[in-house]
């Protein structure tokens, strides 16, 4: 994603567009049309590497000059990678509050990167996880995150241990997939626990939530339905072992 995009999609009213069409499998990013004399009551807008065009009022033209609609200049355009700030303006998460979360920016080569800490239940730093970029590379690996002291055996934990004792007081706990939905569901003060990935929900964390109501977040995307299937299988496979 270039910094011109980058910058401007992190502008656009996006309320009500679904995660999957921000951007969509074309690399489209859907929100409501920026212009004054057009309000639109559903998202109309695409903005893309090619430009942008209004399918409600027809205006379309490349970035650039979108840009100068919106009235934007070079110090608007950010540097490539991941900011503490850019991550909370296109989450729409307080700087303040992911700042007590231990959230901050740092580099990577040349590139900023958001930081993250993973802490067990008495809050002691277990790894930090980074991420480059806010959206999903297009045509190809998905390459947003990386690990810090990434050898050989480190293991991989779950987001949001040292909450524990929230989600037990609860009674109950929602499962999604990386650390952005935990933020969000936190600054609502609801209970949410994180695996980093589609694929990482390990069976030896099954039996942490003997006891709690479970709800497993689908996001609508391919990785959301790879996630949910990967806690189904180890929930069923827990339960198999339990007969």
């Amino acid at each position: 994603m270039q910094p011109l995009l980058q910058a401007i999609a992190q502008r656009l009213d996006r309320e009500g567009v679904a995660e999957a069409q921000f951007p969509d499998h074309k690399g489209e990013y859907w929100a409501h049309c920026p212009f004054p004399d057009h309000e639109d009551s559903t998202p109309s807008f695409s903005v893309s590497e090619r430009g942008y065009n209004c399918f409600g009022c027809g205006r379309k033209g490349g970035l650039t000059a979108l840009a100068r609609e919106l009235g934007m200049d070079a110090s608007d355009t950010p540097a490539e990678g991941c900011t503490l700030e850019s991550y909370a303006q296109a989450k729409h998460l307080p700087l303040a509050f992911l700042r007590q979360l231990g959230l901050e920016t740092a580099t990577a080569g040349r590139s900023p990167v958001l930081r993250i800490p993973y802490s067990d239940e008495q809050g002691d730093l277990l790894r930090y996880r980074r991420r480059h970029a806010l959206c999903k590379p297009r045509h190809r690996k998905d390459d947003r995150f990386s690990w810090e002291s990434d050898r050989a055996g480190q293991k991989v934990y779950l987001y949001g241990l040292w909450r524990w004792e929230e989600v037990v007081k609860a009674g109950w706990v929602v499962i999604v997939e990386g650390e952005s939905d935990c933020h969000t569901l936190w600054q609502l003060d609801l209970p949410a626990i994180g695996a980093p990935g589609a694929d990482t929900f390990k069976t030896t964390w099954a039996n942490r939530f003997e006891g709690l109501k479970v709800y497993v977040w689908q996001e609508p995307d391919r990785g959301g339905a790879t996630f949910v299937a990967q806690v189904r299988r180890v929930a069923d496979a827990v339960i198999a072992s339990a007969d």
